[in-house]
């Protein structure tokens, strides 16, 4: 799958209904060898930073989820888990110094746990100018990481 069509796929999903884990960990499904829904149930208590709560980012932990995929391997356990260690270092900075940071709450500029606050961020649209943004940096940085 070329980048602009994983970026597609993500953005659909998104706009869709899919929280910005759900629509990264999907976009990279065929590549990884997981089933789309089974990628999408997996993902989706990480929406809204962690079923929202508004801690790390969805799209970020999605892209955790595709780093873990990629990278894993059970006959390395110890190394597996070393390279997808320093992986997911690599990533969260290369995030954070996109976005400023890797929290949902300080990328979103809103606190969506009270009503009041998701209606506020429904009413100026901030999960299209905000979170698509994020997720569209996400699956280049994967791209780039999972060669």
């Amino acid at each position: 799958m070329t980048i602009s069509e994983r970026r597609g796929k993500a953005i659909h999903a998104f706009r869709n209904g899919y929280n910005c884990a759900q629509a990264v960990f999907s976009s990279f499904s065929a590549d990884l060898g997981t089933d789309e829904t089974r990628a999408k149930a997996a993902a989706a208590g990480f929406g809204g930073g962690m079923g929202a709560l508004q801690k790390t980012c969805g799209a970020v932990t999605g892209g955790i989820m595709v780093l873990g995929s990629r990278f894993f391997d059970e006959k390395d356990l110890p190394g597996s888990k070393m390279r997808i260690y320093g992986k997911t270092r690599e990533f969260i900075r290369r995030i954070e110094k996109l976005h400023g940071s890797v929290e949902c709450l300080p990328i979103l500029g809103a606190d969506i746990k009270t009503e009041e606050g998701l209606n506020g961020a429904r009413e100026v649209d901030l999960f299209h100018l905000k979170c698509e943004p994020v997720i569209l940096n996400v699956c280049n940085v994967l791209d780039e990481m999972c060669k």
